[in-house]
């Protein structure tokens, strides 16, 4: 896992803290996430454009929306929190943030609100590590491999704790 932040940020590759360890096997990601992309209802002027994964400090997941015009009037819900879009070129986005390792298959609903209208996206940071190591560049892919095996092995950790 380190070793794929390493070479997808492309720092210190010469001097890796893990350079005396055997190599692990990896497992490949999944072809199809386990929770699919589902949008539900609509608001006037606003959609759905897409997602994306952030890697820093914390994991967080991006949504992205076209708008019309500013987004005043509409609130962005998820998980019970409150969201403030920011505008990035022509698109407006809300972060998601301190996803947890175990948490990358876990689905993510974020509401658009404006009067009695409402947009759901329904998403997941897995949805994105499906897609993008099957389209991404060969570098994303090989991060994306390794967080998938990452996920996996904390997950079977956490599993192992509950039962």
């Amino acid at each position: 896992t380190s070793q794929a932040l390493i070479n997808y940020f492309g720092y210190n590759k010469d001097s890796l803290a893990n350079k005396n360890l055997d190599s692990v096997e990896l497992t490949p990601v999944p072809t199809k996430a386990e929770t699919e992309l589902a949008i539900e209802g609509s608001v006037a002027g606003i959609a759905y454009h897409g997602a994306s994964l952030l890697f820093r400090s914390e994991t967080a997941l991006r949504f992205y929306f076209k708008a019309d015009s500013d987004l005043s009037g509409c609130t962005f819900t998820a998980g019970g929190m409150t969201y403030t879009p920011e505008k990035k070129g022509e698109l407006y986005y809300v972060e998601i943030d301190g996803i947890n390792p175990q948490e990358l298959s876990d689905s993510i609903t974020l509401t658009v609100a404006s009067g009695s209208d409402t947009l759901s996206v329904v998403y997941s940071p897995m949805n994105y590590i499906v897609r993008m190591s099957q389209n991404g560049s060969t570098a994303l892919q090989t991060l994306l491999e390794a967080m998938y095996n990452y996920y996996a092995k904390v997950d079977a950790y956490v599993k192992s704790l509950e039962g």
